[in-house]
């Protein structure tokens, strides 16, 4: 049984036929959804998927993209709505320079603002990073470090790095401090994207799956709508490259994320 630990089910390419989307990822053994919001409007709709399906768990949190129009009342209703019973995590937050939709500063405070909730609400995080890995990891070891020096259990386990784009060395850094590393489609597509050191140098303790739908679909469907079904073409790809066995590697990542999201206690 497998957990899809990032998965926009709220957005509306599933409009459609999201009922079917969830019958099917049952039937491929996706026991657990995570949907993570990306403003306040998503978040709200993450949470009333939650509501609606006992597979689907909530993260609430605004994307970075969305940081120049984020204003102080959508920071309270994150906070406010990080207190809803399914909310697991807080996400999709992170930093992205890849784009030019907010510049650096505005990012890093609405970043530092997502991460007081994350703090005050014991939550742990769902990190979006596109070409700002550097820049992450001073601000993430900065609140990490918050958390070691108040004796806060959210260290244990702090978070997932969300389809990892950075090298063995940066992935070792997050990893020293606890967070997971999140395995999509990606890592079914060219080698050269991804550093494939990462797969056999890193503990596979250290990793969750994920598929981004509709995003990053996997080989073979790459072309198509991603949906959580497809994650076990993710697996079978990772089970090839590290040699391990599948269902071994399914277990051990689900262990992952359930302590991760605290989903053995909802």
């Amino acid at each position: 049984m497998l957990v899809d630990t990032h998965c926009h089910l709220n957005l509306d390419a599933f409009t459609g036929d999201l009922e079917e989307v969830i019958r099917r990822s049952l039937d491929a053994g996706i026991s657990k959804i995570i949907v993570p919001g990306v403003d306040q409007e998503t978040s709200r709709m993450a949470i009333e998927l939650s509501s609606r399906y006992d597979c689907c768990f909530a993260a609430v949190g605004i994307h970075p993209n969305y940081a120049a129009s984020a204003n102080p009342k959508d920071i309270t209703q994150i906070k406010s709505l990080a207190s809803e019973p399914k909310v697991v995590a807080i996400g999709e937050i992170g930093l992205d320079l890849c784009r030019d939709y907010a510049p650096l500063n505005v990012q890093s405070e609405l970043l530092s603002q997502m991460l007081n909730i994350a703090k005050e609400k014991n939550l742990p995080l769902i990190i979006h990073s596109r070409s700002a890995v550097g820049e992450l990891l001073r601000i993430l070891k900065t609140w990490f470090l918050s958390l070691k020096e108040s004796n806060d259990k959210l260290a244990d386990a702090p978070g997932v790095m969300h389809a990892f784009e950075g090298s063995l060395e940066e992935a070792e850094k997050f990893r020293e401090m606890g967070f997971a590393i999140g395995l999509g489609g990606a890592w079914t597509y060219d080698p050269s994207r991804v550093d494939q050191n990462i797969l056999t140098k890193i503990p596979f303790t250290s990793f969750v799956f994920e598929t981004d739908s509709p995003y990053l679909t996997p080989v073979p469907w790459r072309g198509k709508r991603n949906e959580p079904a497809f994650l076990a073409e993710t697996v079978q790809c990772i089970a090839q490259k590290t040699g391990m066995n599948s269902i071994e590697l399914c277990k051990i990542s689900t262990n992952t994320a359930k302590k991760i999201f605290s989903l053995e206690l909802i």
